[in-house]
């Protein structure tokens, strides 16, 4: 018996001193890991970073792959003067690429750009120059991130995100005045006119012709948000078809025939973000302002005329539970006047999606700036910029 229990202590001892040993390794690997994501190049003192920006170039390299796609959704793997000149981009010096052969090394050009949204699968690079630019690009929320921040402590110097405190902006849609042709937002402060009634005829005739409450597209059926379970709540009360992956109607994806469907059919479309989070709006709203629906959104904005316009989109956040939700919702469908109030803003402002080349325009435009100042900022902890309070929970209730 004495021998059993002593087997038992001694087990239990061995147990405890192996996981000791194991976690002590685990926070030794850990931090070994951490410091070299900090110092994984070989800082190079020369610089080619441009000191005459009539003259010179400035060279920027996509470092990764965005979701595949080489070219970053640019004309060609290497983009210089002509593309600028044809996206009317004020600066035209700038040369994007992803050829990592362009220039003879890493710390050749005057800045980097890293795509944090997936896990990084080419090699880091080797050599870095003091005076360059590594740049950390998002469009995905927090939830949705794939690849691990915290390793980049002192890493990267600016962030390109959809988030508007972001260095450089690189939104999922623009909304411009149609008079002036200039950019309003997304933007800290913006000043819109005032919504008004809509007595426009077409839009009348349009309105009449619709049969269905609301559509939802959608093939990320489990999110951090759980707007599926709003949807299902919301269901109870009025009808919802959802097209894909997640529900039983189906339309070919990005096809002008589902746009056809929206436009003519449903008075709302759900544009129901995956992560409520700090000024994650996509072109899951984008798109529909373009259309002519009236958006609901969910998402985690707390002033959304940063975004749009008001009174162009109903804001699922605004309303205690799905209920009421529904109930305004059905309102709207049975007075078609007050339905058509929401397309005031369309007489005044365009929406333009994708707005990938504002953000390309904006990467020259900020280092151009950047040229005579001192690149002394670093980001000591981007994860805890990225990941800190920028998600919360929904305001509507619906569990």
């Amino acid at each position: 018996m004495k021998f059993q229990r002593w087997k038992m202590r001694t087990f239990w001892i061995i147990a405890v001193f192996s996981l000791v040993i194991l976690s002590m390794a685990y926070h030794v690997v850990n931090n070994y890991v951490f410091v070299l994501s900090t110092t994984r190049y070989r800082l190079i003192e020369n610089s080619n970073f441009v000191t005459n920006k009539n003259s010179s170039k400035i060279h920027v390299l996509y470092w990764t792959k965005m979701f595949g796609a080489e070219t970053w959704h640019m004309p060609s793997v290497t983009n210089g003067e002509d593309y600028f000149k044809s996206i009317n981009c004020p600066v035209t010096n700038c040369v994007l690429t992803h050829d990592k052969h362009l220039l003879d090394a890493p710390h050749l050009y005057d800045a980097l750009i890293f795509h944090s949204a997936e896990p990084w699968l080419s090699a880091l690079p080797e050599t870095r120059s003091p005076h360059q630019y590594y740049i950390m690009t998002s469009l995905e929320a927090p939830p949705e991130l794939k690849h691990n921040l915290q390793l980049d402590a002192n890493y990267f110097n600016l962030t390109m995100t959809y988030r508007l405190d972001s260095d450089i902006l690189w939104s999922y849609g623009k909304v411009i005045d149609k008079r002036t042709s200039k950019v309003l937002a997304p933007d800290h402060n913006v000043e819109w006119r005032n919504p008004e009634s809509v007595e426009d005829k077409d839009i009348h005739s349009l309105v009449l012709k619709k049969t269905k409450a609301a559509a939802w597209f959608v093939s990320h059926c489990t999110t951090h948000s759980k707007r599926e379970n709003l949807v299902n709540e919301i269901e109870k009360f009025i009808d919802v078809d959802i097209y894909g992956s997640c529900g039983p109607l189906e339309c070919p994806r990005n096809s002008d025939f589902c746009d056809v469907i929206v436009n003519t059919t449903y008075y709302f479309y759900f544009s129901f973000e995956n992560g409520i989070c700090n000024d994650y709006v996509t072109e899951k709203f984008y798109k529909m302002m373009n259309l002519n629906v009236v958006p609901v959104i969910f998402n985690g904005v707390e002033n959304m005329n940063k975004f749009a316009p008001p009174k162009s989109y109903i804001d699922a956040n605004e309303f205690t539970d799905a209920e009421k939700l529904a109930t305004y919702l059905k309102y709207l469908i049975d007075n078609p006047k007050e339905y058509m109030n929401y397309f005031w803003w369309k007489k005044y402002y365009d929406v333009v999606i994708p707005a990938d080349k504002y953000a390309h325009c904006s990467i020259c435009k900020k280092l151009n700036e950047m040229i005579n100042e001192d690149r002394g900022q670093y980001y000591i902890n981007i994860s805890k910029w990225f990941y800190k309070n920028s998600c919360k929970k929904p305001k509507i209730k619906f569990e």
